[in-house]
């Protein structure tokens, strides 16, 4: 089982400047090395050969270190030379991959997710979209993503909540409905789409029982180390 994967890797990482200088967010080092590494490991024990990475802001660093294979992976790139945002990144990525489901990650997240039942979620409903998520407590960063047997029907915006599913960054999409899907602009942000096409595209959620880590922010990244090395034990 092997999907071609995307990777969302062009962020600047503007609110991580304090810990990681100019260095593209997707870089920044955790246990000596590259965030992008500890994702890839993850892949490679999933079985994924192709990676995309859709990259932007100073792209050639993680060029220059990845070159075009990684521990088994063939690793081929997306260059935005203007931003697109999270949809047009991941359309113009879609050109670079060939099999009709794709595996499609966040690149500042890390969420070991088990792909072999997130595949089997998807293709028993037989989704356009399936998004990986997770259940969290006490939280504000992220929105929270509403189910109906199985089917995501809403998605709430940022709030303080007790308990709620979230987002977790990890999608499997059908590649051709989704290039059928996706609005005209060339910029567009896929969260909007996710949130605008509830009612039209059969869109699943998948819960996932592991842990998740988001370096956006500074008090975040200083506890990858430790997270990290707590899933290594597991």
């Amino acid at each position: 089982m092997s999907f071609d994967t995307i990777i969302l890797a062009g962020g600047k990482g503007l609110r991580l400047k304090s810990e990681i200088k100019d260095l593209p967010k997707p870089m920044a080092p955790i246990l000596n090395r590259p965030f992008l590494e500890h994702q890839l490991d993850h892949l490679t024990k999933s079985g994924v050969k192709k990676v995309v990475l859709a990259v932007g802001y100073r792209y050639q660093v993680i060029q220059k270190h990845f070159g075009t294979t990684y521990k088994g992976i063939k690793i081929a790139y997306s260059i935005e030379k203007k931003l697109l945002g999270t949809g047009g990144g991941i359309r113009k990525a879609l050109s670079k991959t060939s099999s009709r489901t794709v595996l499609v990650l966040n690149g500042d997240t890390l969420f070991p997710f088990d792909l072999r039942a997130f595949s089997s979620c998807h293709k028993a409903t037989k989704s356009d979209l399936t998004i990986a998520l997770k259940l969290l407590r006490n939280y504000s960063r992220f929105g929270t993503v509403k189910l109906r047997q199985g089917r995501c029907v809403s998605f709430e915006e940022k709030k303080k909540k007790r308990a709620g599913l979230i987002n977790a960054g990890v999608y499997l999409l059908d590649r051709r409905s989704m290039l059928q899907a996706f609005p005209k602009s060339p910029v567009f942000s896929f969260e909007e789409f996710l949130e605008n096409s509830v009612s039209s595209l059969v869109i699943s959620g998948n819960r996932q029982a592991v842990p998740f880590l988001d370096i956006g922010l500074p008090e975040d990244y200083r506890k990858a180390e430790r997270f990290l090395l707590k899933s290594a034990r597991r």
